[in-house]
Protein backbone atom coordinates (compact mmCIF):
# COMPACT_ATOMS: atom_id res chain seq x y z
CA UNK A 1 0.00 0.00 0.00
CA UNK A 2 1.61 3.22 -0.66
CA UNK A 3 2.50 5.39 1.84
CA UNK A 4 -0.42 8.30 0.85
CA UNK A 5 -3.47 5.41 0.52
CA UNK A 6 -2.43 4.89 4.57
CA UNK A 7 -4.47 6.98 7.20
CA UNK A 8 -6.03 6.06 10.35
CA UNK A 9 -9.39 4.59 8.83
CA UNK A 10 -6.95 1.55 7.82
CA UNK A 11 -4.48 1.58 10.42
CA UNK A 12 -7.80 0.48 12.66
CA UNK A 13 -9.22 -1.82 10.37
CA UNK A 14 -5.70 -3.41 11.06
CA UNK A 15 -6.08 -3.50 14.32
CA UNK A 16 -10.23 -3.75 14.79
CA UNK A 17 -10.18 -0.49 17.02
CA UNK A 18 -11.44 2.75 16.55
CA UNK A 19 -10.40 5.39 14.25
CA UNK A 20 -10.39 7.25 17.49
CA UNK A 21 -8.28 5.10 19.23
CA UNK A 22 -5.79 5.34 16.46
CA UNK A 23 -5.41 9.03 17.20
CA UNK A 24 -5.08 9.11 20.70
CA UNK A 25 -2.73 6.68 20.53
CA UNK A 26 -0.53 8.30 18.52
CA UNK A 27 -0.81 11.56 20.09
CA UNK A 28 0.02 9.48 23.34
CA UNK A 29 -3.14 10.30 25.33
CA UNK A 30 -3.39 8.98 28.86
CA UNK A 31 -6.59 7.05 28.45
CA UNK A 32 -4.80 4.24 26.19
CA UNK A 33 -3.02 1.81 27.50
CA UNK A 34 0.38 1.40 26.74
CA UNK A 35 0.17 -1.88 24.85
CA UNK A 36 -2.51 -0.35 22.55
CA UNK A 37 0.00 2.63 21.75
CA UNK A 38 2.97 -0.07 20.82
CA UNK A 39 0.74 -1.71 18.42
CA UNK A 40 -0.61 1.10 16.95
CA UNK A 41 2.69 3.15 16.26
CA UNK A 42 4.32 0.10 15.47
CA UNK A 43 1.72 -1.14 12.44
CA UNK A 44 1.72 2.20 11.82
CA UNK A 45 5.21 2.25 10.87
CA UNK A 46 5.24 -1.13 8.79
CA UNK A 47 2.11 0.30 7.21
CA UNK A 48 3.86 3.46 5.81
CA UNK A 49 1.70 6.26 7.95
CA UNK A 50 2.54 9.25 7.64
CA UNK A 51 -0.13 12.44 9.26
CA UNK A 52 -0.08 15.09 6.06
CA UNK A 53 2.07 17.72 6.54
CA UNK A 54 0.35 20.21 4.93
CA UNK A 55 -2.44 19.97 8.11
CA UNK A 56 0.16 20.79 10.03
CA UNK A 57 0.89 24.47 8.78
CA UNK A 58 -0.23 27.52 11.09
CA UNK A 59 -2.84 29.56 10.15
CA UNK A 60 -0.23 31.74 9.07
CA UNK A 61 0.96 29.34 6.91
CA UNK A 62 4.43 29.04 8.22
CA UNK A 63 6.63 26.36 9.68
CA UNK A 64 7.07 26.23 13.33
CA UNK A 65 10.40 24.62 14.46
CA UNK A 66 11.02 24.08 17.96
CA UNK A 67 14.30 23.77 19.55
CA UNK A 68 15.29 21.73 22.80
CA UNK A 69 17.24 22.96 25.20
CA UNK A 70 17.28 23.42 29.07
CA UNK A 71 19.28 26.08 31.09
CA UNK A 72 20.42 29.26 28.98
CA UNK A 73 23.43 29.72 31.94
CA UNK A 74 25.35 26.55 30.18
CA UNK A 75 27.16 29.06 27.54
CA UNK A 76 27.10 26.35 24.76
CA UNK A 77 23.56 26.28 24.48
CA UNK A 78 22.96 29.68 25.04
CA UNK A 79 25.31 30.04 22.26
CA UNK A 80 23.79 27.34 19.72
CA UNK A 81 20.32 28.52 20.40
CA UNK A 82 21.16 32.27 19.34
CA UNK A 83 22.45 31.29 16.61
CA UNK A 84 19.78 28.80 15.63
CA UNK A 85 17.18 31.74 16.58
CA UNK A 86 18.68 34.24 14.05
CA UNK A 87 18.98 31.69 11.36
CA UNK A 88 15.42 30.98 11.46
CA UNK A 89 14.40 34.18 12.23
CA UNK A 90 16.19 35.25 8.93
CA UNK A 91 13.26 33.04 7.06
CA UNK A 92 9.68 34.01 6.91
CA UNK A 93 8.47 31.17 6.36
CA UNK A 94 9.58 29.82 9.34
CA UNK A 95 8.93 30.30 13.13
CA UNK A 96 10.96 29.36 16.35
CA UNK A 97 9.82 27.92 19.84
CA UNK A 98 11.34 26.47 22.73
CA UNK A 99 10.58 23.39 24.36
CA UNK A 100 12.43 22.49 27.37
CA UNK A 101 14.13 19.57 28.00
CA UNK A 102 16.20 17.64 30.90
CA UNK A 103 19.44 15.95 29.16
CA UNK A 104 17.51 13.84 27.06
CA UNK A 105 14.59 14.30 24.89
CA UNK A 106 11.60 12.12 25.99
CA UNK A 107 8.22 10.94 24.65
CA UNK A 108 6.50 14.57 26.87
CA UNK A 109 8.55 16.66 24.79
CA UNK A 110 7.15 15.17 21.77
CA UNK A 111 4.17 15.28 22.97
CA UNK A 112 4.19 18.88 23.72
CA UNK A 113 5.27 19.63 20.55
CA UNK A 114 2.23 17.47 18.52
CA UNK A 115 -0.12 19.71 21.00
CA UNK A 116 1.71 22.77 19.60
CA UNK A 117 1.77 21.40 15.87
CA UNK A 118 5.44 21.67 16.06
CA UNK A 119 6.74 20.45 12.74
CA UNK A 120 10.35 20.14 13.20
CA UNK A 121 12.38 19.89 16.62
CA UNK A 122 16.41 20.40 16.26
CA UNK A 123 17.74 19.44 19.99
CA UNK A 124 20.59 19.55 21.80
CA UNK A 125 20.33 16.39 23.85
CA UNK A 126 19.73 12.83 22.60
CA UNK A 127 16.60 11.10 22.04
CA UNK A 128 15.09 8.44 23.61
CA UNK A 129 13.51 5.63 21.91
CA UNK A 130 9.60 6.45 22.74
CA UNK A 131 10.26 9.87 21.48
CA UNK A 132 11.51 8.70 18.50
CA UNK A 133 9.00 6.28 17.44
CA UNK A 134 6.38 9.19 18.56
CA UNK A 135 7.93 11.84 16.62
CA UNK A 136 8.04 9.04 13.95
CA UNK A 137 4.58 8.24 13.52
CA UNK A 138 3.66 11.89 13.57
CA UNK A 139 6.29 12.34 11.11
CA UNK A 140 8.37 15.11 12.73
CA UNK A 141 11.52 15.22 11.63
CA UNK A 142 14.64 15.02 14.75
CA UNK A 143 17.68 16.56 14.09
CA UNK A 144 20.46 16.26 16.77
CA UNK A 145 23.03 19.08 17.04
CA UNK A 146 26.41 18.53 18.58
CA UNK A 147 26.20 14.69 19.21
CA UNK A 148 25.55 11.68 16.97
CA UNK A 149 22.28 9.96 17.47
CA UNK A 150 22.37 6.04 17.69
CA UNK A 151 18.81 6.11 15.98
CA UNK A 152 18.61 5.92 12.28
CA UNK A 153 15.66 8.71 11.70
CA UNK A 154 17.91 11.34 14.13
CA UNK A 155 19.45 13.63 11.85
CA UNK A 156 22.72 14.22 13.35
CA UNK A 157 24.66 17.45 12.71
CA UNK A 158 27.86 18.13 14.10
CA UNK A 159 31.56 19.17 13.85
CA UNK A 160 34.78 17.08 12.63
CA UNK A 161 35.72 15.41 15.85
CA UNK A 162 37.81 13.23 14.49
CA UNK A 163 40.26 16.02 12.85
CA UNK A 164 39.67 18.21 15.92
CA UNK A 165 41.06 15.49 18.11
CA UNK A 166 43.80 14.85 15.93
CA UNK A 167 44.74 18.71 15.98
CA UNK A 168 45.28 18.74 19.89
CA UNK A 169 47.51 15.43 19.40
CA UNK A 170 49.88 17.15 17.34
CA UNK A 171 49.59 20.62 18.93
CA UNK A 172 50.75 19.09 22.26
CA UNK A 173 53.06 16.32 20.80
CA UNK A 174 54.87 18.90 18.19
CA UNK A 175 54.58 22.13 19.61
CA UNK A 176 54.72 21.81 23.12
CA UNK A 177 56.40 18.19 22.71
CA UNK A 178 54.87 16.76 25.93
CA UNK A 179 54.83 12.66 26.04
CA UNK A 180 52.13 12.04 28.87
CA UNK A 181 48.62 12.76 28.50
CA UNK A 182 44.47 12.60 29.81
CA UNK A 183 41.87 12.51 27.91
CA UNK A 184 39.06 13.66 30.36
CA UNK A 185 35.48 11.99 29.18
CA UNK A 186 32.36 13.19 29.37
CA UNK A 187 30.61 9.91 30.26
CA UNK A 188 31.93 6.31 30.72
CA UNK A 189 32.96 4.37 27.63
CA UNK A 190 29.38 3.07 25.16
CA UNK A 191 27.25 6.30 26.69
CA UNK A 192 28.39 8.62 24.10
CA UNK A 193 29.43 7.89 20.13
CA UNK A 194 30.89 11.16 20.39
CA UNK A 195 32.58 11.08 23.10
CA UNK A 196 34.16 8.05 22.34
CA UNK A 197 35.24 9.00 18.36
CA UNK A 198 37.04 11.86 20.61
CA UNK A 199 38.64 10.11 22.58
CA UNK A 200 39.54 7.72 20.59
CA UNK A 201 41.23 9.66 17.32
CA UNK A 202 43.41 11.40 19.80
CA UNK A 203 44.50 8.52 21.93
CA UNK A 204 45.04 7.02 17.98
CA UNK A 205 46.82 10.10 16.98
CA UNK A 206 49.11 10.44 20.21
CA UNK A 207 50.47 6.77 19.95
CA UNK A 208 51.49 7.44 16.46
CA UNK A 209 53.60 10.21 16.93
CA UNK A 210 54.64 9.17 20.28
CA UNK A 211 54.56 5.22 20.72
CA UNK A 212 56.15 5.49 24.13
CA UNK A 213 53.37 8.03 25.25
CA UNK A 214 51.98 7.67 28.20
CA UNK A 215 47.98 7.73 28.37
CA UNK A 216 45.54 7.78 30.53
CA UNK A 217 41.52 9.20 30.85
CA UNK A 218 39.58 10.30 33.77
CA UNK A 219 35.47 10.75 34.10
CA UNK A 220 34.05 14.15 34.21
CA UNK A 221 31.64 12.96 36.70
CA UNK A 222 34.50 12.54 39.26
CA UNK A 223 35.97 15.54 38.79
CA UNK A 224 32.33 17.41 39.21
CA UNK A 225 31.58 15.72 42.70
CA UNK A 226 35.46 16.59 43.54
CA UNK A 227 36.27 12.81 44.01
CA UNK A 228 39.14 12.35 41.58
CA UNK A 229 40.98 16.00 41.63
CA UNK A 230 43.55 15.21 44.16
CA UNK A 231 44.43 12.00 41.64
CA UNK A 232 44.61 14.26 38.86
CA UNK A 233 46.95 16.93 40.49
CA UNK A 234 48.96 13.92 41.65
CA UNK A 235 49.32 13.09 37.74
CA UNK A 236 50.06 16.69 36.54
CA UNK A 237 53.56 16.63 39.36
CA UNK A 238 54.10 13.60 37.82
CA UNK A 239 54.09 15.20 34.55
CA UNK A 240 50.65 14.72 32.78
CA UNK A 241 50.98 17.44 31.01
CA UNK A 242 48.63 17.36 28.23
CA UNK A 243 44.85 17.83 28.97
CA UNK A 244 42.22 16.96 26.03
CA UNK A 245 38.80 17.97 27.49
CA UNK A 246 35.72 16.71 25.65
CA UNK A 247 34.08 20.58 25.60
CA UNK A 248 35.30 23.67 27.00
CA UNK A 249 33.06 23.30 30.22
CA UNK A 250 34.78 20.37 31.64
CA UNK A 251 37.55 22.61 30.94
CA UNK A 252 36.34 25.23 33.01
CA UNK A 253 35.39 22.97 36.05
CA UNK A 254 38.96 21.36 35.99
CA UNK A 255 40.37 24.62 36.11
CA UNK A 256 38.05 25.74 38.72
CA UNK A 257 38.87 22.98 41.29
CA UNK A 258 42.49 22.85 40.77
CA UNK A 259 42.76 26.25 41.23
CA UNK A 260 41.36 25.92 44.82
CA UNK A 261 43.88 23.37 45.89
CA UNK A 262 47.15 25.05 43.88
CA UNK A 263 46.43 29.15 43.51
CA UNK A 264 47.23 30.20 39.55
CA UNK A 265 47.92 26.55 38.74
CA UNK A 266 48.73 27.27 35.11
CA UNK A 267 51.61 29.40 36.22
CA UNK A 268 52.29 27.14 38.65
CA UNK A 269 52.98 24.83 36.09
CA UNK A 270 53.83 26.32 33.01
CA UNK A 271 54.01 23.44 31.13
CA UNK A 272 50.53 22.26 32.03
CA UNK A 273 48.21 22.72 29.03
CA UNK A 274 44.33 21.46 29.20
CA UNK A 275 42.73 21.66 25.41
CA UNK A 276 38.92 22.41 25.22
CA UNK A 277 36.23 22.12 22.46
CA UNK A 278 33.98 24.45 21.59
CA UNK A 279 36.20 27.61 21.51
CA UNK A 280 33.59 29.60 23.71
CA UNK A 281 35.77 32.16 25.21
CA UNK A 282 35.68 33.12 21.37
CA UNK A 283 32.02 34.00 21.86
CA UNK A 284 31.31 35.30 25.08
CA UNK A 285 33.33 38.18 25.85
CA UNK A 286 34.68 38.05 29.43
CA UNK A 287 35.56 34.32 29.84
CA UNK A 288 39.29 32.91 30.30
CA UNK A 289 41.09 32.39 27.60
CA UNK A 290 41.68 28.61 26.49
CA UNK A 291 43.35 26.69 23.94
CA UNK A 292 40.42 24.91 22.54
CA UNK A 293 38.84 23.77 18.93
CA UNK A 294 37.22 26.00 17.21
CA UNK A 295 34.28 26.25 14.84
CA UNK A 296 31.60 28.45 12.81
CA UNK A 297 27.86 28.17 15.48
CA UNK A 298 26.64 29.98 13.03
CA UNK A 299 27.22 27.21 10.36
CA UNK A 300 26.63 24.48 12.04
CA UNK A 301 22.94 26.07 13.33
CA UNK A 302 22.73 26.73 9.21
CA UNK A 303 23.48 23.09 8.33
CA UNK A 304 20.83 21.81 11.27
CA UNK A 305 18.01 24.38 9.13
CA UNK A 306 18.77 23.38 6.02
CA UNK A 307 18.86 19.50 6.99
CA UNK A 308 15.15 20.38 8.13
CA UNK A 309 14.34 22.33 4.68
CA UNK A 310 15.39 20.05 2.44
CA UNK A 311 13.43 17.60 4.52
CA UNK A 312 9.95 19.64 4.26
CA UNK A 313 10.60 19.70 0.49
CA UNK A 314 11.23 16.08 -0.12
CA UNK A 315 14.83 16.79 -1.05
CA UNK A 316 17.56 14.50 -0.12
CA UNK A 317 20.13 16.05 2.00
CA UNK A 318 23.79 15.12 2.62
CA UNK A 319 25.02 15.91 5.91
CA UNK A 320 28.92 17.32 6.25
CA UNK A 321 31.21 17.83 9.01
CA UNK A 322 31.46 21.44 10.11
CA UNK A 323 35.41 21.92 9.70
CA UNK A 324 37.22 22.88 13.25
CA UNK A 325 40.80 24.59 13.81
CA UNK A 326 42.66 25.59 16.75
CA UNK A 327 42.16 28.43 19.09
CA UNK A 328 45.38 29.14 20.72
CA UNK A 329 44.92 31.02 24.08
CA UNK A 330 47.18 34.12 24.20
CA UNK A 331 49.78 34.27 26.74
Amino acid sequence: MAIKDVGLKEIAAELNISMNTVSRALRDCKDISKKTKESVRLKAIEMGYLPSTMSKLSYNGKRLIAVATSEFKNLFFATMCSNLFKKIREDPNYEITIVNSNSRVDATVIKNCISQRVDALISLFEFEEEAVELAKVNNIPLVLIGLVSKYDYVFSIRTDDEFGSEIVANYLVNYHHLNKFVYVSLTSKGNSFTNDVRSEYFKSRIFKLLPDASFKEVCFEGIRKGENIQEILQMIKEGYYGFYCFNDDIVYVLLRKLNKLVPNIRLVFPQLHIIGYDALCEQNCGMIDITSIKYSFEELALEAINCVKAYFDNKEYTLYKVPVRLHQRKK
